[in-house]
C-alpha cells in the first residue's frame, strides 16, 4: 500500500469529553494528527484526559489553532474535506469513498505529499459557510437509518474507518498501474504559463500589495484541480499568448 496520511481538525469543539474522545479514535484508526480551530473548550482538560482514556499521546500533541486562517496557512498542502450534510450549491456534498477514489487518480501527488486533512464542525451545528469554503471537498456519511445525528467523536470514528478504507482499496501500486499511464502536468509548470499570460496581457507582478500572479497563484492552489482541468487550463493560457503574440 501507498502511504497516505490521514488528519483530524475540530472547527470550534463545545465539550472537552468529544476532543477526548476524538483523540481516542484518531490512535484507534491511525489518523496522523489531531488539530481543534477556535476551540471553546479545553482540550487539557480532566474531562478531555477521561474521553481520551488512555489515548494521551495523541491529546498532548494536539495543534491548536487560534482561527481558520492560521489552519489553512498550515495545511495549504493538505487536500481538505469537511463533513457535512450541509454542502450547498457551489459544493455540494458527496459520498466520501467516491471522493477518495478520485483523488487517488486526479490528485495522487498532492496526496502522497501532503495527506488528507479531515475537517469537523461543532457539536450542534456543524460547519459554517465560512469553514464549507476552506475546503476542498465537502463529504457526508453514509445514511445507515433515519436518525443522523451523530456524536463528534462518533463521526471521526466512522469517518476515519471509511477513510482508511478507501485507502487501502484505491492508494495502492496495484490501483495506480490499473490507471491509463498519462504524463503528469506539475502545478508549477501551469504558474509558470500563468506568468507569461499575465507579463504578455502587460500586467504588473513586483507589486507587493496587489500582485495578480500571487493571487491567482493561491487561487488555483485552493482549488485543487485535477490532472484534467490543470492540462485544459494550461492549453487555454498557451493558446492566449500565441493569440496575442500574433496580433503584435
Amino acid at each position: 500500500m501507498i502511504p497516505v496520511d490521514i488528519h483530524v481538525a475540530l472547527a470550534r469543539p463545545k465539550y472537552s469529553s468529544n476532543i477526548g474522545a476524538t483523540a481516542r479514535a484518531c490512535a484507534n484508526l491511525g489518523a496522523k494528527s489531531l488539530s481543534v480551530i477556535d476551540s471553546k473548550a479545553d482540550p487539557f482538560s480532566k474531562e478531555a484526559r477521561m474521553g481520551a482514556a488512555g489515548a494521551n499521546d495523541h491529546l498532548d500533541q494536539i495543534k491548536i489553532y487560534n482561527n481558520k486562517s492560521q489552519f489553512v496557512a498550515d495545511h495549504s498542502n493538505k487536500i481538505i474535506i469537511g463533513l457535512s450534510r450541509r454542502g450547498g450549491k457551489l459544493r455540494p456534498s458527496q459520498d466520501l469513498k467516491t471522493t477518495l477514489k478520485h483523488l487517488s487518480v486526479d490528485h495522487s501527488e498532492a496526496i502522497h505529499s501532503g495527506g488528507v486533512q479531515l475537517l469537523f464542525g461543532p457539536e450542534d451545528h456543524g460547519l459554517d459557510s465560512s469553514e464549507i469554503e476552506i475546503c476542498h471537498y465537502i463529504c457526508k456519511l453514509p445514511k445507515l437509518s433515519e436518525f443522523q445525528s451523530f456524536n463528534l467523536a462518533q463521526a471521526v470514528l466512522l469517518t476515519l474507518y471509511i477513510a482508511q478504507d478507501a485507502i487501502n482499496m484505491f492508494f495502492t501500486k496495484e490501483h495506480t498501474r490499473a490507471e491509463p499511464e498519462q504524463s503528469q502536468i506539475q502545478l508549477s509548470e501551469v504558474e509558470e504559463t500563468m506568468k507569461q499570460w499575465l507579463l504578455t496581457l502587460g500586467m504588473t507582478l513586483d507589486s507587493k500589495r496587489v500582485n495578480a500572479f500571487q493571487t491567482l497563484k493561491r487561487m488555483l492552489k485552493k482549488s485543487a484541480p485535477s490532472q484534467r482541468e490543470l492540462r485544459l487550463f494550461e492549453k487555454v493560457l498557451q493558446q492566449t499568448i500565441r493569440q496575442l503574440a500574433k496580433k503584435e
